[in-house]
C-alpha cells in the first residue's frame, strides 16, 4: 500500500524474509540467516536422535572369568601352606645357623646359592605384588560396573531388574565381584608371606656374607680344575727324586780308594739340572696358581653382594700376591745369572757345543718364557689393585646413604657391626 502525493512519494512496507536480493538496511542479512536456519536443525536432530543404550557385559565371558577367580582361588589356597612351611624351615635353619659355631666354612658356592635363593623370593615379591594391584583394579571396575547396571544415569535406556536377563546378569556380576574381592585377600596374604620369606632369605644371604673368609676362596682358587696343575706338581716331584738318586751316588763315591772324578763331576751336572728343572716348574705352578688367585680376586670385585670387609682383605691379598711375584722375579734373575756363569765355564774349557750348552740354551728359553708371563700378571695385578681401590670407595659411599631396616636379632645386630669394621 503506497501514500497520496501530497504526503510525498511511496514507500515499500520493511521485509523479514531471508531475500538476497532485498535492500541494505531494511531486511535481514543472508548470511545470518542461513546459519540462523542451521543452528534450528541442529537442535530439531539432537532432540530426535535415540536415548543411549547402555552396553551390556557378556554372560557367558562373566561366568567364565568367575570360574578363573575362584580357580586361581583354589591355586592360591593350596600353595598357602607350602610357602608357611617353607618359611618355618627357613627360620629353623637360620637360628640354629645363627647361633651355631662362627668356624662354619663357607665358599663362594654357598654365597651364589644363597643369592639364588634370595633373587627367586624377590621374583616372588615382584609377581604377587603385579597381580594384587591388577584384581584390585578388576574388583573397583566390577563395582563400578554393577552400580552402572543396578542404577543407569539419566536419559539412557534402563536395564529392568525385574526381568530374568537383570536378575541373572546383576547376580553374576555380584557373584564375580565377590570372588575378585576374595582373591585379592588371598593375594595380599600371599604377597605378606612372600615378603617374609624374601626378609628371612636375605638374612640368610648377609650371614653368608659375615662368615665367609678369603682362604676358602684362595683354597678353591688353587684347587681349580686345571690339568697343569697335577702334571708340573708330578714332574717337580720325578725331579727331586732323580736329584735325590743323583746325590747319593755322587755321596757313595765318597769312600771309595780311586774315585772317578769325571763320573762324580758327570753325576753332579745331572743333578744340577734336575734341580734347576725342578725349580723352573715350580716357577711355572707359582705363575699359574697366582693367576688363578687373581681370577678369584676379579670375581670378589665383580660380585655386589661381596661385603666390605672382604674386599678390604682381598685387595690386601692383592699385595701379598705383589710380594709373591716380586720373589719369582729375584729367583729368576738368580737362575739367569746361573745360567749365564754355567755358560761361561763351558766356553773356557773349549766347549763350543755338546750337551752341556744344549741344556743351557733350553733353560735359559723357558727362563724368558717365565719371565714374560710374570710381566703380564704384573700388569694384571696393577689393575686389580686399581679396581679394587675404586669398588671399595664406591661401596664404602654406598654405605653412608643405604637404608636398611632394623636389625631384628642380636646375631643380625652383630653381623652389622662386623660388615663396618
Amino acid at each position: 500500500m503506497s501514500t497520496t502525493a501530497a504526503n510525498g512519494p511511496t514507500r515499500p512496507a520493511p521485509s523479514v524474509g531471508c531475500d538476497p536480493q532485498g535492500a541494505p538496511g531494511t531486511q535481514i542479512g543472508f548470511a545470518w540467516c542461513a546459519i540462523a536456519l542451521l543452528f534450528l536443525a541442529a537442535i530439531l536432530l539432537l532432540a530426535a536422535a535415540p536415548s543411549p543404550v547402555f552396553a551390556l557385559p557378556d554372560p557367558v565371558s562373566v561366568q567364565a572369568d568367575t570360574a578363573r577367580y575362584k580357580g586361581w582361588l583354589g591355586d592360591l589356597e593350596a600353595a598357602r601352606g607350602l610357602l608357611q612351611n617353607e618359611i618355618a624351615l627357613l627360620a629353623d635353619q637360620l637360628a640354629r645357623e645363627e647361633t651355631g659355631p662362627t668356624g662354619q666354612r663357607v665358599d663362594t658356592e654357598m654365597l651364589r646359592a644363597g643369592r639364588l635363593d634370595l633373587d627367586s623370593a624377590r621374583a616372588r615379591v615382584s609377581i604377587v605384588a603385579g597381580q594384587e594391584a591388577q584384581v584390585a583394579l578388576n574388583v573397583r571396575r566390577l563395582r563400578r560396573e554393577v552400580a552402572e547396571l543396578a542404577t543407569t544415569p539419566p536419559g539412557a535406556q534402563p536395564l529392568d531388574p525385574e526381568t530374568q536377563l537383570g536378575q541373572t546378569l546383576l547376580a553374576d556380576l555380584r557373584e564375580q565381584t565377590q570372588a575378585s574381592e576374595a582373591l585379592a585377600h588371598g593375594l595380599r596374604h600371599r604377597l605378606k608371606l612372600a615378603v617374609q620369606l624374601e626378609t628371612l632369605r636375605e638374612q640368610r644371604l648377609r650371614l653368608l656374607q659375615s662368615r665367609l673368609r678369603l682362604d676358602a676362596i684362595g683354597e678353591a682358587a688353587a684347587f681349580a680344575e686345571d690339568p697343569r696343575v697335577p702334571e708340573l706338581q708330578s714332574s717337580i716331584a720325578d725331579y727331586m727324586r732323580q736329584a735325590t738318586t743323583l746325590r747319593g751316588q755322587i755321596f757313595a763315591m765318597t769312600g771309595s780308594p780311586e774315585p772317578d772324578e769325571a763320573r762324580r763331576r758327570e753325576l753332579g751336572l745331572a743333578a744340577d739340572d734336575a734341580i734347576a728343572r725342578a725349580f723352573l716348574l715350580q716357577n711355572s705352578l707359582g705363575l699359574i696358581l697366582t693367576g688363578h688367585w687373581l681370577d678369584a680376586l676379579a670375581a670378589v670385585r665383580d660380585d655386589d653382594l661381596m661385603p666390605l670387609p672382604l674386599l678390604r682383605e682381598g685387595a690386601s691379598t692383592l699385595a701379598e700376591i705383589g710380594a709373591t711375584l716380586d720373589r719369582i722375579g729375584t729367583a729368576l734373575d738368580g737362575q739367569r745369572q746361573a745360567l749365564d756363569s754355567e755358560r761361561a765355564l763351558v766356553a773356557r774349557r773349549g766347549l763350543k757345543d755338546g750337551p752341556s750348552l744344549d741344556t743351557i740354551a733350553e733353560l735359559d728359553g723357558k727362563v724368558a718364557e717365565q719371565q714374560q708371563e710374570l710381566d703380564r700378571l704384573r700388569q694384571r695385578l696393577d689393575g686389580e689393585l686399581l679396581a679394587y681401590e675404586q669398588v671399595i670407595g664406591e661401596r664404602g659411599a654406598a654405605m653412608l646413604t643405604e637404608q636398611r631396616p632394623l636389625p631384628a636379632s642380636g646375631a643380625e645386630w652383630r653381623r652389622v657391626a662386623a660388615s663396618l669394621r
